[in-house]
C-alpha cells in the first residue's frame, strides 16, 4: 500500500521515477485512505464469501455477483487515488492541482445541472428557462 512511501527512510536514490515530494505525498494520502480502504477490502471480501454459497434463484445469484463487481470497481478506485493525487500533485504543483480539482468540480456540477435539467424537462414538460423566469413575464 501506499504509506510505505511515508517512511523517514525513504531517499532520492529509492524512488526512479518520481520525485521524493510525490513519492511522500501519496504516502501521505494513503495513510489517510487507508482506513476507507480496508473497509471496502472487507465488504468485497464478505459479499466474495456470500458468492460461494449457491443461491435458490438466479436472481439472487445475479444480484450478489453485481454487488461483487460493484464492490471490486469502489476497491479499485480507492486504492488508486493516493497515486492519482500524488502523481497529480508532482505534475502540475499545487496551484496547477487547485485549478485542475476546481475545473473537475465545475464540469462535475454542470454534468449533474443537466441531468436535472433534463430529468425536469421529461417530467413536467418545461425547460430550465421558462421556470427561470418570473411568472408575471
Amino acid at each position: 500500500m501506499a504509506e510505505g512511501f511515508t517512511s523517514s527512510s525513504l531517499t532520492a536514490s529509492d524512488v526512479n521515477y518520481i520525485s521524493l515530494d510525490t513519492a511522500k505525498a501519496i504516502g501521505l494520502i494513503g495513510i489517510f485512505i487507508k482506513p476507507i480502504e480496508l473497509f471496502v477490502w472487507g465488504i468485497y471480501m464478505l459479499i466474495s464469501f456470500l458468492l460461494i454459497f449457491p443461491k435458490k434463484s438466479f436472481a439472487r445469484q445475479l444480484f450478489f455477483g453485481t454487488l461483487t463487481v460493484v464492490s471490486f470497481i469502489l476497491l479499485l478506485y480507492t486504492a488508486s487515488i493516493p497515486f492519482c493525487f500524488g502523481l497529480t500533485l508532482g505534475g502540475f504543483g499545487p496551484i496547477g492541482f487547485i485549478l485542475q480539482s476546481l475545473l473537475a468540480c465545475y464540469f462535475i456540477f454542470s454534468a449533474f445541472r443537466g441531468s436535472v435539467d433534463s430529468l425536469k424537462s421529461e417530467l413536467y414538460g418545461v425547460s430550465s428557462e421558462s421556470s427561470a423566469k418570473e411568472p408575471g413575464s
